[in-house]
């Protein structure tokens, strides 16, 4: 057995691993590849050292897995968690691999090449939901998106407190929240970025919104339950509750991004609106709080079925992110994007950029297929649900 000296002594070893590695992608990249909620005192040390070259971290990530002062299920995750940081590391020192093989050492299940039949069911859900308008299958999509573009932006804010106010409610009756837990709303002019979910610690949260961009009513409560409740913000919130809190698990501090923690992460956000929104009530709320209120007339279609097939979609841009790394040009990606994902002009260069920056595009449609099967949707299970906010979970886990 470890005593607690030493335990805490490999924690902040742990935690200053990956505020390394985080402060060399930036230097890199200018991104970030890390939320941390540990000490500043760390954050700052860090930051303020001589940089540490790619080599040694992953060096230091192999000794530290080596060390885990931890057993059984805790100690499984912890290296799931460092085998994503070795991995992260040895590709900054120049390591190249298949993304296959890359996205599983980081996410912890490897990537196949998905059948275009999943994408063809999906393609066939959108026909028999949208309008019977006329045109392809991709320009009705994006008529009936634009009959439910925003246009009084002044109201954008109001709609979305609105919306964040309920989801709260919904997923608080199955999974009790503390009730000092807040969160605010605040704007942002990430271009890549509609809205974005984040948990500051301390029972704190801020929903970032973009206002310069379209956004589209139908999908509110998919994005607002995606980045807030039962999504991004309530995970967060909860494994700090029942995780830190209760149980002293403070890696859950050091959120290293391109990780397994961010399979379940990510498919919990696309599953989210389906959790605490069965069957048509997503459309019922959504026709009675916004539509009405905003005079908006609604042009048909349902909701529900768009957005699983949305999420299907997803699995679109994994192949596209296969196709990219086997060779394929820029152009076969787009092509492929367009004819599958129904993506057009602006949205189909994003989606080749992300396509093409890394395995992390993986923990989308995987993320939400293994979640949703887990949960056993749509008639879902509670317990199933509880243990993704209140454990440490895996792919492994739940495959």
């Amino acid at each position: 057995m470890f005593n607690e000296s030493v335990r805490q002594e490999w924690f902040h070893a742990y935690a200053m691993l990956a505020l390394r590695i985080n402060r060399l992608v930036s230097e890199s990249s200018g991104g970030t590849i890390l939320i941390f909620h540990g000490p500043d005192a760390w954050r700052r040390a860090a930051e303020e050292e001589q940089l540490v070259s790619a080599e040694q971290l992953a060096s230091e990530a192999e000794r530290i897995m080596q060390e885990i002062p931890f057993e059984h299920r805790r100690a499984t995750y912890l290296t799931g968690q460092l085998r994503a940081m070795s991995s992260v590391a040895r590709r900054l020192a120049g390591e190249t691999l298949p993304l296959s093989k890359y996205a599983d050492q980081c996410l912890g299940f490897t990537p196949e090449w998905l059948s275009e039949t999943l994408f063809k069911e999906a393609h066939a859900e959108l026909d028999e939901a949208l309008p019977k308008s006329g045109g392809t299958l991709a320009s009705r999509l994006q008529g009936w998106q634009a009959s439910y573009v925003l246009n009084q932006k002044k109201q954008l804010f109001n709609v979305i407190e609105r919306a964040v106010t309920e989801v709260r409610r919904r997923t608080n009756a199955i999974l009790p929240l503390p009730e000092n837990e807040t969160i605010d709303c605040q704007r942002t002019d990430n271009p890549y970025m509609l809205a974005g979910g984040l948990y500051r610690g301390e029972l704190r949260s801020t929903l970032f919104v973009n206002d310069s961009l379209p956004f589209i009513l139908a999908d509110l409560l998919y994005v607002v339950a995606h980045e807030c409740y039962p999504g991004h913000i309530a995970e967060s919130v909860l494994k700090d509750v029942h995780l830190v809190r209760k149980k002293g698990f403070m890696e859950q501090q050091v959120q290293f991004m391109l990780s397994p923690q961010f399979v379940i992460m990510e498919g919990l956000g696309l599953l989210a609106e389906e959790l605490i929104f069965p069957g048509d009530e997503a459309q019922t709320w959504l026709t009675e709080n916004i539509f009405k209120p905003l005079n908006i007339p609604e042009v048909g279609g349902n909701i529900a079925v768009v957005h699983h097939a949305k999420n299907v979609l997803w699995g679109v841009w994994a192949n596209a992110a296969l196709m990219a790394d086997e060779g394929g040009t820029d152009e076969e990606v787009r092509d492929y994007l367009a004819q599958w994902a129904l993506l057009h002009g602006q949205e189909l260069e994003s989606a080749l950029a992300i396509a093409k920056g890394g395995p992390y595009i993986f923990c989308y449609y995987y993320g939400w297929k293994m979640l949703r099967d887990w949960i056993q949707l749509p008639q879902r299970n509670d317990e199933q649900m509880r243990r993704i906010f209140t454990e440490q979970l895996l792919p492994e886990d739940i495959i």
